[in-house]
Parts: structure tokens; C-alpha cells; sequence
């Protein structure tokens, strides 16, 4: 909120170096942990300066998918630092793995021990054998070894 005031007041400030752009916006506060949809954003006028792109959403496609971090206020700028991706695993959750060894396959089911977005390593409990391995998210939400 800090951030959008100063950048507002420094295009106030210097009007030249500002724009006048639509910015998408939350429709309705969002939650942490809501995922934002396209129906949730609409679009407001704010001057923007090139530190504003850099900090906040400018496209609609830089927030739809995501989740919120922080509470986001209806009708306000989102801050792209507010933002994550949908979580792929949840904690304690069974999760399909995929272990891979030259030509060897092996399919299993382990417990991740940790949330985990696709792209990231996380830790996970092979049940049958009570090892604890790593291993990486897939955009699907299955886990697989990581190479």
C-alpha cells in the first residue's frame, strides 16, 4: 500500500513522467489463498511511471491463476510481491511420483511434506518404505525425481 502511494505521489509530483493506464484490479477484496480469476479483475485508471510497471500488475495475465498472499482490496493496484502460484501438492495430501532410472520406471505414492508449486523441490515420505526423498513439481501436481 506504501509503495502505491509514493509511486502516485511522485507521478503527482512529475506528471511528465507519468501515464495514464487502466491497471487491473480485484472486483472484490481477495483473501490469501483465494485464486484470482478472470472474473474477479477489472480495470481502473492510475498514472503509472516505469517503477509502478515494474511492481505491479499491468496485464490481466500476470494475475489470473495466481493466488494471493496478502489481502487484496477491491478496486486497489495489485502488487505483483502479493502474488504466488497455485499451490501443485498440499502437505499430507497423497501425491502420485514418478521415480525415473536410465530405463527404469518407478510409479508410487508418497506424501509430500511440504506445499509446493509446480517447479519446486520439495520433500516427500515414500510410505511403503518410510525414506524420504526429493522431489519436483510438476505442472500437473504429480512429483517427479529430479534429474
Amino acid at each position: 500500500m506504501r509503495i502505491w502511494l509514493v509511486a502516485l505521489l511522485m507521478a503527482a509530483a512529475h506528471p511528465a513522467l507519468a501515464e495514464v493506464k487502466p491497471l487491473p484490479v480485484p472486483r472484490v477484496t481477495l483473501y490469501p489463498g483465494d485464486v484470482i480469476t478472470s472474473a474477479a479483475i477489472g480495470f481502473k485508471d492510475f498514472h503509472v511511471t516505469g517503477d509502478t510497471a515494474r511492481r505491479f500488475a499491468i496485464d490481466p495475465a500476470q494475475v489470473e491463476g495466481k493466488t494471493a498472499r496478502r489481502t487484496l482490496m477491491a478496486g486497489k493496484p495489485i502488487a505483483l510481491a502479493h502474488l504466488a502460484g497455485v499451490k501443485g501438492v498440499r502437505k499430507g495430501a497423497l501425491a502420485h511420483a514418478l521415480l525415473r532410472r536410465g530405463a527404469l520406471a518407478i510409479d508410487l505414492m508418497v506424501e509430500p511434506l511440504e506445499d509446493g508449486a509446480a517447479g519446486q523441490m520439495i520433500r516427500a515420505r515414500n510410505n511403503e518404505s518410510g525414506t524420504e526423498i526429493r522431489l519436483l513439481v510438476q505442472a500437473d501436481g504429480t512429483l517427479e525425481a529430479a534429474p
